[in-house]
Order: C-alpha cells, then structure tokens, then sequence
C-alpha cells in the first residue's frame, strides 16, 4: 500500500480490505462490551428532587407511560427505531458506497457482533427458526438485544429469540394493559433462557420515580435462577435473575421506593459465593428480613447503599474478605431525627452523638459501626451485632496501607444565592480512602467507586474504601430548615470525617488512628469560602501534606462569588484555607503544620496564573508567625488543566 502523501487527507476506505475489516471487527467488541457495564451507577450523586413530582398527564401513548433514572420517557417504536444504539458496523455501512460492499461481502463475523434489535443488519449475520420445548424461536448469527430507551411495544417480538446479551431499558406495562409485563416475560421464560442468556441489564421505567406508590406495603424483589448467567444488572425490577456461575450482580431502586429485601437474596448470593466478584446493591428505601449467613470468598467489589438502620443486617448478613474494595453509603434522615433539636447554649450543633446512642440502643446499629465495617470488613457481623464482638486482631490493616483521602460534599440544590450554604444540611458527604493521589483520582472519577480496577482478593494493590452519608430527603418540601442549627453542613462533614478518622467509641476497638497524609477534593465538590467551614473539614486531618484540588481554579471575573456553586475552586476558597491556616487554634499550635502544598488544575480557556500571583499566594499562606511556630513553608502548585 503506498503511503499517503504528507499535506493530504487520509481516508479509512484507503486500507486494504482485510485491515478495515479487522478494524470495524475490533469497534463491534468495543461497542458491545461497553454497552454492558456491569457495575456502572444507574443514579448519579445528586438524587434531590428539585420539585415536587409533576402531575401525570396522558398526551402520550400507554405503551410509553414511566420514566427512566434520569425522568426521560421511552422512544415510541411506532415512530421508528432510535439510530442510539446503533453499532459501529451499522452507522459505517450507511457512509458510502466502498465500506458498505466491505460490509455485506461475507463478513457474518462481524454482524454476528451486532444488535438484533435492527432485523434487516442482522438478518445478515443468518437466521434460522428453532423449535423449543413446543415453542417457535428465532435464532439469528448474532444473539445480542441492545434496546435502551424504547417502549414496551417491544414485548411483543421478545419473546421469540434466544439471546446470550440482553439490555433493555422499557415501561413495565404491555401497551394493551393486559400481561405479561417484562418481568412476567422473565418469569416465565427463565426455564428457557438458562443455558443460553448470558448478561443481562433491565431497567424497568418506573410512574413514580420521585415518591412511592400509595401504598403502605413494602414490595419484595425476588430472586429467580437462570442457569449460565455471568452478569445480571438490574433498576426498578420486582425480580432479578441469578445463577451459580455468576460473578457480577446490581440491583438498584430509587430512594423513594419501598423495597423488601428476604431469603431469596441470601439464596441468590448462596448459589453464586464461589464465583461472585462484584456486588452493588444501591436501594435507599430499602429493609431486609429473613437473611442467612453467607460467604464471598472471592468478592473483590462491594458497594451498599441502604437506610442506615437496615443497611447493618445485610452486612451482618456476609463473610468478608479482609482486603475487598468497599464502599458504604447508608441514607440518614438527618432532618427527622433533628426537627426536635433546640440547643439552648453552645455549642449549636447538630447532635449527631446521640442520634447513635439512640440507634444502638434500639438495636439498629449507628453511623459508626459502618466505620467499624470500613476498617475491618472481615468482621462485618461483629460491627453491627454486640453479642458478637469486634475485636482488634484483624488480619488486614486499614490504616497501614491507606494514606490518602479524598472528599465530595454536595449541598441543598434548593440554597440560593443569597443564602449560607451551611445552614442547610448537605445532600450527600463522602470519605474516601486510597493508597496513592494517582488511585484516588480514578477512584472518585466514578460514583460507583471504580469497579474496574478492583482486585482479587489477594492482589497486591491496597483496597479502596469509602464511607458515605446520604440525606434520605429527596422531596423539596421535607428538606425544610431549621433555626436553631446554624450550621448543619459544617457539623455534616466534620461528623463523617471524625467517625471514619479520629478516636472515637468504635476506632478504641482497633487501637489504630488515621495518618492521612494527602487530601484530594472531588472536581464536583462544594467548597467553603469560610475559615470556619475548612476547620470542621481540615480538624480531622493534622497531619497531611497534600491538598489536591480536582475542581478547576476559576480566576476573578468580577461576578459575585456566592455559595451555591459547585465543581469550582475559587479565590474566595483559598483566601478562608490561608485564613484558617494562619490562625492558631487551642493551645497556641496551627492547624496542619507539615502542610507543604496545594495543587489546583487551572480552568480550562481561562488565562493562567502568572508567577507573581502564585506568589502572592504563597505569601497569604506563609505567615511570619505559622512558619515561627514550625510550619513547613507551603507552595502553591497551578497545573495546567488536562
């Protein structure tokens, strides 16, 4: 093949055959992989309603009625086929006239990767009819249904293939209202996908994203076997599927649903302990009952979202590996249990100590015995079960291996402009933990917490660890405020870091005590443009070295800086840290004296800092008096942005 000359443009159609080929080959895999991630969130961090859910009306056809995670209703087939999932192969046959005659020119391998959900492309990888247990099917080369975002009209044709890839995001109703619904279609032709079918992703689209159906009963999801199942990922189903070979299960409900977890789950978990790796189980409305004990041995990937006072007997539930990658998120309904607080004399602070002392003693456990399980996960059922007993020889050490922390605050997307963010209590705070800056950056780079790189149980890379605390508010007219707190968020974050960090009732039990020396700030973050605001957040970490900004640096514009902003690092934030930083707290001594940078990413567009501002910077930072008192002097490091 000659060369193309330099200065000319080059074109894919001017490969050989056999190469564009072996390329469209490879972008069909990429594409079908990436279309079944099995451990990727459905829900992203913020899940605040911002109103109250908006009155249903019916200007659309039945066969579309709910919507998705994200409140979008479903594409009507009647109007056509979404191009949305489309394969690469597909869109390049449609772009001339030499890669469709590539194409169609015997390369069934290549169809044979692509989505049936397009019966003329794939009738081109072959078919063929079949007759099973007395029921006519379909078999077509490729056996992968991609129809995300489409209407339940497609529960018509379902039925007639034999899948070994299956991801469909659809209204639970048939639009002639009668059954079966898809999960009855699941139920009744589980038999028949054993054997063939192996991953799955359902998302059901729900009437009632934002509160719960009227009803005072909680609805049980169960468990149905489905044999040579790898992967089941599952949102807003009454059902999922499982089966001995599984090594991935995700099960997701949204906040306001009433879900009931019981024996099935633990049968579930119990067919699949020798072969499961990765588990997510993201259900804030959820309650559990009638568990068994079950082991994962091999379990490498563990994240749990769940109300705070039942989240503890599924975790009482496991057997542990001791150096899994774990993530706990349990939902606290901080403005119930404080709607009574009124503090009469300092300090006006939200009484957190006895929301667990009231928790233990009903038996439902408390915020920190999630840390109790954070520290030593092999010893889960001794966290959340006194009888048990949580003792400090445990075979993996937390605080020997992790030395970097890394923190997400979200606020009240109802704070306006005018408004002190702190006088709200924060939607969401989260703690993470990892060995290196570089692992903490992929680590918050995902909600989900970066499944991907978990490692077996024996790998040599430190286990990643984080613990959340969720507002189970999501409605704006509940998360009302309330006076006699003045700063509910300052007392939030400083309560999540204290638990997880400092000695306190649970971390007597491992005798240890955090030696965080690098503290790295999520790119969404929200920040505090007060000193007042960085001490309850920096009192937990005295011995740091680090501070890495992810949110970009934004210079001065002129524009009002107010403090319902996320995702920004402005220079009202640095200007309250060097303010903190500089004044000395109880007996005489400065916060974080081995303190020796912080590092920020610039704005992307924005003109960069010049050296004589980064000094003036510096300056602020290193006061006479805090170098006196033993401070390592301090740089300022401004990045490019990336």
């Amino acid at each position: 093949m000659a060369l193309p000359v330099p200065g000319s443009s080059f074109r894919l159609t001017d490969l050989p055959a056999e190469l564009i080929i072996e390329i469209i080959l490879w972008a069909q895999v990429i594409w079908r992989e990436e279309a079944f991630p099995s451990q990727v969130s459905y829900a992203g961090v913020k899940r605040y309603a911002l109103a109250a859910p908006v009155a249903r009306t019916f200007n659309y056809p039945t066969c579309c009625d709910g919507v998705n995670s994200a409140h979008e209703r479903p594409h009507c087939l009647h109007a056509g086929v979404p191009a949305s999932s489309r394969s690469p192969a597909h869109n390049l046959s449609q772009t001339g006239k030499r890669l469709r005659d590539i194409l169609l020119h015997e390369n069934s391998a290549i169809w044979r990767l692509d989505n049936v959900l397009y019966k003329v492309i794939v009738e081109r990888s072959g078919v063929q009819r079949t007759l099973v247990d007395g029921h006519v099917g379909v078999e077509y080369g490729s056996r992968t249904l991609i129809a995300s975002h489409v209407c339940s009209c497609l529960l018509r044709t379902l039925p007639a293939f034999r899948l070994e890839n299956l991801k469909i995001a659809i209204p639970r109703q048939r639009p002639d209202g009668q059954t079966p619904d898809i999960e009855d279609f699941l139920l009744q032709n589980a038999r028949r996908l054993s054997g063939t079918l192996r991953r799955i992703d359902l998302e059901v689209y729900s009437t009632h994203p934002l509160h719960a159906p009227h009803s005072p009963h909680f609805v049980s999801v169960r468990g149905i076997r489905c044999d040579g199942l790898h992967t089941s990922r599952f949102a807003s189903s009454t059902l999922f599927l499982y089966s001995n070979q599984l090594t991935s299960l995700f099960l997701y409900q949204s906040l306001a649903h009433k879900i009931s977890f019981d024996g099935t789950l633990s049968a579930a978990l119990q067919a699949c302990s020798a072969q499961l790796e990765y588990l997510t189980l993201d259900a804030g409305g959820a309650k559990f009952h009638r568990l068994r004990r079950v082991a994962l041995p091999k379990l490498r990937y563990l994240r749990l979202v769940a109300p705070e006072q039942a989240g503890g007997a599924f975790l009482s539930s496991l057997t542990l590996p001791s150096a899994i990658d774990l993530h706990l998120e349990p939902v606290i309904d901080w403005r119930w249990l404080s709607s009574w607080a009124s503090p009469l004399a300092a300090p006006f602070e939200v009484p957190f100590w006895e929301f667990d002392e009231d928790a233990a003693g009903r038996g439902e456990g408390g915020f920190w015995r999630y840390a109790a399980a954070v520290a030593a996960p092999e010893q889960s059922l001794g966290a959340f079960d006194d009888s048990v007993g949580y003792h400090s020889d445990f075979s993996f050490s937390l605080w020997s291996v992790l030395d970097t922390a890394g923190l997400d605050i979200r606020i009240d997307p109802l704070t306006t402009p005018g408004e002190r963010a702190c006088g709200r209590f924060p939607e969401y705070v989260r703690l993470a933990l990892a060995g290196s800056v570089k692992e903490m950056e992929a680590l918050l780079a995902e909600s989900s917490g970066d499944p991907v790189s978990s490692q077996p149980p024996q790998g040599d890379r430190p286990p990643r660890r984080s613990l959340s605390a969720r507002d189970g508010r999501i409605l704006a007219r509940e998360r009302r405020t309330n006076p006699s707190l003045p700063k509910p968020l300052y007392d939030t974050v400083q309560y999540v870091t204290r638990t997880l960090l400092t000695e306190s009732e649970w971390n007597s039990f491992t005798g240890q005590s955090s030696a965080m020396m690098n503290l790295v700030f999520h790119r969404d973050t929200w920040l505090p443009k007060f000193a007042l605001g960085w001490l309850h957040i920096l009192a937990s970490f005295p011995d740091i070295v680090s501070v890495l900004f992810l949110c970009p640096y934004c210079p001065p514009d002129g524009a009002r800086i107010t403090e319902n902003r996320e995702g920004r690092l402005d220079p009202s934030h640095l200007e309250a840290l060097a303010l903190y930083l500089n004044e000395p707290g109880e007996y005489r001594i400065y916060p974080c004296l081995r303190l020796r940078t912080v590092r920020f990413r610039q704005s992307t567009g924005s003109v960069g800092l010049a050296l004589s501002d980064v000094a003036a910077l510096e300056r602020g930072f290193n006061s006479r008096a805090r170098l006196e008192a033993g401070a390592f002097p301090l740089a300022i490091l401004a990045e490019p942005p990336r």
